[in-house]
C-alpha cells in the first residue's frame, strides 16, 4: 500500500502483513521500511501539523512527516505496548501504555522520556487527558486511574 496509512488499519489496531520482516529495535530512530511498518500492530495515532506520530506494540512510536509516505522512529526508551498518543500543541505530548508506562515529548515527538511513575502495580493505561502540560488523568484496565497536579 503506498501513500496514507489506512485510518482503519489505525483505528482498530490492525496493521498485520505475515510477510515482512519486523525491525529489531523500535528505540533507535531511523527511517522505517514501509513492508516493516505494514506488518506493525499501530495501536493509536495523532496528527499534529503536518507531521503523524503512532503509537503501538513493543513501544514503537514512528512519525511521518509525508502524509505516511514514508516512516521513521522517533527516539524513545524501551517500553512494552503503547495504547494512546496525544498532544496539547505541536510540541508538548503523551504516550501512555502497558505496565504503566507513561512518556512525555516536548519536541513534537522527536524524543521522548519515560516519566517517574510509582503505581502499586503494573497495569495496562489505556488513555489520557492532559489539560495543560500540569494537569493530566491517566485510565487504564482494571479501574485503574491516576491524576497528576505537576
Amino acid at each position: 500500500m503506498k501513500g496514507v496509512i489506512g485510518a482503519a488499519a489505525l483505528c482498530c489496531g490492525l496493521f498485520v502483513s505475515p510477510s515482512a520482516p519486523a525491525q529489531e529495535s523500535p528505540h533507535d530512530p531511523g527511517p522505517v521500511p514501509a513492508v516493516a511498518v505494514q506488518r506493525l500492530l499501530l495501536l493509536d495515532a495523532a496528527r499534529i501539523g503536518t507531521r503523524t506520530v503512532a503509537v503501538g506494540d513493543r513501544g514503537y512510536i514512528l512519525l511521518s512527516d509525508d502524509q505516511g509516505a514514508s516512516w521513521r522512529r522517533a527516539k524513545s526508551p524501551a517500553t512494552p505496548m503503547l495504547t494512546a498518543v496525544r498532544f496539547r500543541d505541536a510540541k508538548v505530548g503523551w504516550a501512555v501504555g502497558h505496565d504503566s508506562t507513561v512518556l512525555a515529548t516536548d519536541d513534537g515527538g522527536e524524543n521522548w522520556k519515560k516519566l517517574a511513575t510509582e503505581p502499586p502495580e503494573l497495569l495496562p493505561l489505556l488513555d489520557m487527558i492532559f489539560v495543560d502540560a500540569a494537569h493530566g488523568i491517566v485510565v487504564g484496565a482494571y479501574g485503574a486511574y491516576f491524576e497528576t497536579a505537576d
